[in-house]
């Protein structure tokens, strides 16, 4: 079966094209498999406005056991849209219609550093402390926990973010059962700046 693939890979803040982003069309098998067999199908890389076009053959008797990938690598400037800590995004097809291999649009977000300074000044008692940041509702990470106040110390810790965004900080404290105190900030990141952050507790 001949088919055109086609899309767009850009900044997911600003819509702006990605050039020279390298793509791959392959086979993948269907369910969670280590060291199973892909299949090359091509590879490119996007023109200047962010766009890429395939015209390829494929057997569609794979869809049976593999679904249909295309994948674009992120490189270490930018951060998936897809997932926390997945360093590609991709599109998955598991039939053929033809429709579906249109427009297809692949994000990233620029990455930039964020250095989150954790400073001990209070005396209080708590069973539990963690520090999380996202820049998306589902681009969460937890960075920081620890399980009791005797754990407790000055400490530095540096995350990947998007710049160009708000990037939201939760510190969460546990006191004990039903017992919780939650702080909420947000800063907005700059791309190859210095971005600091100090959280008291």
């Amino acid at each position: 079966m001949s088919v055109s693939i086609n899309g767009m890979v850009d900044l997911k803040t600003t819509g702006a094209g990605l050039a020279n982003m390298p793509v791959e069309v392959n086979w993948f098998k269907k369910g969670y498999c280590i060291g199973c067999t892909a299949y090359k199908i091509t590879s490119g890389k996007s023109g200047k406005d962010g766009k890429f076009s395939f015209n390829i053959a494929i057997d569609t008797s794979f869809f049976k056991d593999y679904y249909l990938s295309v994948r674009v690598a992120a490189d270490s400037n930018y951060i998936s849209a897809s997932a926390p800590g997945q360093d590609f995004n991709e599109e998955r097809f598991y039939d053929s219609t033809s429709t579906s291999f249109q427009n297809i649009k692949l994000e990233f977000y620029p990455k930039t550093y964020l250095t989150i300074h954790l400073h001990r000044t209070l005396a209080d008692t708590f069973s539990f402390f963690s520090v999380e940041h996202s820049f998306e509702d589902r681009m969460k990470y937890q960075d920081y926990i620890i399980s009791g106040s005797q754990f407790a110390t000055d400490d530095t810790i540096k995350v990947e973010t998007s710049s160009g965004i708000y990037t939201r900080i939760i510190s969460t404290k546990i006191f004990g059962v039903g017992q919780a105190a939650e702080q909420t900030d947000s800063l907005i990141a700059r791309p190859n700046g210095i971005n600091v952050f100090d959280i008291n507790y």
